[in-house]
Formats: structure tokens, sequence, C-alpha cells
């Protein structure tokens, strides 16, 4: 039986099928947004994902937060791989941009959703109590590795969900495609760039 310490994990847990069509979702982005130019825009859209398929996750978008749930602020990270099996922790994970702001003595969330977006995919909750001791404070930045213990996976790696054989799409390009159709609608004028900011 799955562990389940808190409200979101048990959420989520009782939400097999949302959590299917989020981690599909992942596979048909598939690494067509890994670029550095275009990784906001992922992490964008698997948020906008999560509120889609999880509709008491309402999307914000605030400083150090991405969705609220029952009153409390949840934090979205994703990456391609972030458990290790053989370490029983996560890769280590960016928590936090801190672009002028100190979080030192602030907590950012209460609660922090991990997703693995390769396969085996994979989604783990933790609440920020449990892994504030592990950050590390680096330059701009607050990253950690997670030790397996303080998560509640909702869907576990040894599960091996994968979708192979299932087809991915090159958002990368459509979203360049857009782009050029603005331009020529006249929607931007030939000397003004459209920033797309996560």
């Amino acid at each position: 039986m799955k562990r389940t310490r808190n409200l979101l994990s048990a959420y989520l847990t009782h939400s097999p099928n949302s959590c299917m069509e989020l981690l599909r979702q992942c596979h048909n982005i598939g690494a067509s947004l890994n670029d550095s130019g275009h990784r906001f825009m992922k992490a964008r859209l698997i948020d906008k994902k999560y509120s889609k398929v999880f509709p008491y996750l309402k999307y914000v978008d605030a400083v150090g937060y991405d969705w609220t749930f029952c009153n409390q602020r949840i934090s979205g990270k994703s990456q391609q791989k972030m458990f290790q099996k053989r370490a029983g922790r996560t890769n280590v994970v960016t928590i936090a941009n801190k672009l002028g702001h100190t979080y030192i003595e602030e907590k950012m969330f209460d609660y922090i959703i991990l997703t693995q977006t390769s396969a085996p995919y994979a989604i783990a909750v933790a609440s920020y109590d449990d892994i504030c001791r592990y950050f590390e404070h680096t330059g701009d930045k607050i990253t950690a590795s997670i030790p397996h213990e303080h998560l509640d996976f909702i869907v576990h790696p040894s599960e091996g969900i994968d979708f192979a054989g299932e087809e991915t799409y090159d958002y990368g390009r459509l979203m360049d495609t857009l782009l050029d159709q603005m331009l020529e609608k006249g929607i931007l004028k030939p000397t003004e760039e459209l920033v797309l900011s996560g």
C-alpha cells in the first residue's frame, strides 16, 4: 500500500487516471523542450496540465510555488531523471532560483510535487518541513537531493510506467511556427520580440 502522509498525497493517489494522463503528456512532450530556451515553457505546460487533470490544484504561478490546494502552497519540479534507485534519493533538484529574493528564513511552499518526465515515469510528494534540512544555498539558487524516505510516491519508478510506441510531438517547432505566424499577421511588429516566460 502506498504511503500517504498528507491530504495532497491522498488526493493524487486516489486519481490514478489523472496521474496517467499527466505522465502521458510528459511523454508526448518528449525531449522537444529540453533546450535552455524552451525549458521554462516545458515546466509551464506540465504545471498547467496538473491543474487540468487535478481540479483542486489551482494554478497560480507565484514566487516559490505553482498551485494552491486546500489553502496550502504547492511547488512543482520536473526533470527527466528525478529519482536515483541505487542512491535512494533524488538527483539534485533546483528548488528555487533566488532572483533577488531571500529564502533563507522564508518558507516558500508547504508541499512539493516531483515529476520524473522520462521512463520510468514517476510522481512523488514531500512536505517542506521534511525536506528543508537538505536545501543547499549555492550562488543564485537553492538545490536539494532528497532521500526517498521523505517522499510519498504517487507513482513509483518501480512500476515501470512507459508509453513506448506512443507518439511524441515537437512542441519546440510548433512554438517557432506560431511565432512566425504572429509575425506574418502583424500581431508583432517585425522589430519586436515575443518574450516567453515561465
